[in-house]
């Protein structure tokens, strides 16, 4: 006996199987799709987690290293270092003006030629810049507040030095031992303005 042909049916089954297979096509997208999200979300987790990390545990703090940092990064460090007891010596100097601008290396270079660093005096409370061969512009010693956040600094006032640098004060603070971070400010009105970021370090040569 011959059965019926029902055409109505063989196209129904045809069609759920055809379902059936896009279902597990787009199934598989999805879990396709799924796991280059998941490899997405973790990469940029990462990167984020890399990149948050404070700048000294990323790098070795120097003079040298930190010439190579932005505003941003010194100011960081800056802000995260510590109040220190100033003693009597030599305290190797570089300077940082405008880090994040084009050049900024060549001028720190160029200040070099002439600003050594600073010498200490505790006894006297006074610092005296080392400039070429002799010790000159005066500022006097003392722990104040940071104009940058008000926590403690250590503070070299040049309102006791030459007129033309009364306007001038320096704050220090020591962000790895033996290594210091300031920041050179103008009392401009109606607020003071930050000049330079500047770098010393302890040394026991002879300017």
């Amino acid at each position: 006996m011959t059965l019926p042909f029902n055409q109505d049916a063989i196209g129904s089954s045809k069609s759920q199987n055809l379902f059936i297979r896009s279902s597990e096509i787009n199934m598989d997208s999805l879990h396709l799709e799924t796991n280059t999200l998941k490899y997405c979300y973790y990469t940029t987790l990462i990167t984020i987690l890399i990149l948050a990390k404070p700048v000294r545990s990323q790098t070795t703090l120097t003079i040298e290293s930190l010439g190579r940092m932005s505003a941003h990064q010194l100011e960081s460090l800056y802000r995260d270092g510590k109040v220190f007891e100033p003693s009597d010596g030599y305290l190797k100097g570089r300077a940082f003006p405008k880090p994040d601008k084009f050049g900024h290396q060549l001028r720190s270079e160029t200040i070099g030629l002439v600003w050594k660093g600073k010498n200490i005096y505790t006894n006297d409370a006074i610092m005296l810049n080392q400039v070429g061969k002799k010790q000159m512009v005066a500022a006097s010693i003392s722990k104040e507040e940071s104009w940058l956040d008000g926590k403690p600094s250590v503070i070299f006032d040049y309102a006791v030095g030459p007129k033309w640098a009364q306007k001038a004060r320096d704050e220090v603070r020591e962000i790895a031992p033996g290594l210091y971070l300031g920041i050179m400010y103008y009392r401009n009105c109606p607020c003071p303005k930050m000049a330079m970021f500047f770098a010393l370090e302890n040394c026991s040569c002879k300017p």
